[in-house]
């Protein structure tokens, strides 16, 4: 296995037609991102900067129990 961190990305769209019981036209969006393969201990040092460590604890901290 593999991790890789998005490093950019571009949107890609084409237009379709689906025909069921109706016609249904639109356009199909999507992100195509595109990620580099890094090694694990730059990985943890992203994981570990203080910032995504403070999304962390803000999101353990919602989910305690008995907090509304």
């Amino acid at each position: 296995m593999l991790l890789g961190i998005v490093s950019g990305f571009y949107h890609e769209d084409s237009n379709l037609k689906l025909t069921v019981a109706a016609t249904l036209t639109g356009t199909l969006e999507q992100n195509s991102g595109i990620a580099m393969v890094v090694p694990a201990d730059e990985l943890k040092a992203l994981l570990d900067t203080p910032a995504l460590q403070a999304a962390r604890d803000a999101q353990f901290d919602v989910k305690k129990p008995g907090k509304p």
